[in-house]
Formats: structure tokens, C-alpha cells, sequence
């Protein structure tokens, strides 16, 4: 994978990366790892998104990232990538307007609405994960 960002970047294509922060046994070590790697690439976009644990039934008791911590990684990303845009996803809801606002004053500058067209979706419906049962054959059975 990190060989394609390089040869997309090589190409021309303007690049977004970045890496889910707040997964089931990453470490500190693991995400300043993380963020010097995307110092390698200088993409276009940064988004460093929290992981959302109760959309998934296996990690649903997983504790959510701490907002003091996603501020460190944004002002992090930040330094470390002074001209690349610094995404917060809104999708999720996973912060609330102040705590976005917030993320903004410590280096983000781009916000990524979510917008699908139905307002009768129920957001936990589109993370929703459906564990299938596949047959030796490869087809799905319910």
C-alpha cells in the first residue's frame, strides 16, 4: 500500500491518508509510528479518524479515544505537515460541534460532511456490521 501512495504521488494524483487512531491494543508508539510515516508521503489530506467500537459487535466495549488525545495527534499532524489539509470526518458523530470546534483551534482546517441523500437513515445503520455465513462454495447463506 505504501507503494502505491508513492507511485500515485509519483504520477501526479493528489493524495489523502491517514490512519484509524483508538483501535483494540494500538499504542502510543503505534501512532507516533503512524504519523512520521505520513511525513514520508506529504499528502494533499490528512484524516486521522477514531475508530467507532460499538458499530462492530466484537469491540463494542472498547473505550472510545479520548478527545485530549485526538487533539495531540491533530496538532501533531499539524506540525509535522504544515501544508496538507487536516480532515475531521463527520460521519459519525463521534465528536459533538464543540469538541469540533476544538480540533480546528489545534491544526484541522477541513471538515468532511456526510451526506447520503436519505434523511430516514439511521446513522448507526450505515456502519452497521452484518456478519455473513459464506458456504464452501463461496456463496452467502442466511
Amino acid at each position: 500500500r505504501i507503494n502505491h501512495i508513492k507511485y500515485l504521488k509519483r504520477i501526479g494524483y493528489e493524495v489523502c491518508t491517514g490512519n484509524i487512531v483508538g483501535l483494540p491494543n494500538q499504542s502510543l508508539e503505534d501512532i507516533a509510528s503512524d504519523l512520521l510515516l505520513l511525513k514520508q508521503f506529504v499528502p494533499e489530506m490528512i484524516c486521522n479518524t477514531p475508530f467507532v467500537p460499538h458499530y462492530f459487535p466484537r469491540f463494542k466495549h472498547v473505550p472510545k479515544i479520548e478527545l485530549s488525545l485526538m487533539m495531540k495527534i491533530i496538532s501533531i499532524t499539524r506540525l509535522l505537515q504544515k501544508k496538507s489539509d487536516i480532515i475531521i470526518s463527520d460521519s459519525n458523530d463521534f465528536f459533538n460541534v464543540n469538541q469540533k470546534k476544538e480540533l480546528f483551534e489545534v491544526g484541522a482546517n477541513t471538515l468532511l460532511l456526510e451526506y447520503s441523500g436519505n434523511n430516514n437513515q439511521n446513522k448507526e445503520d450505515f456502519y452497521k456490521f452484518e456478519p455473513r455465513n459464506i458456504s464452501s462454495k463461496g456463496k452467502i447463506v442466511n
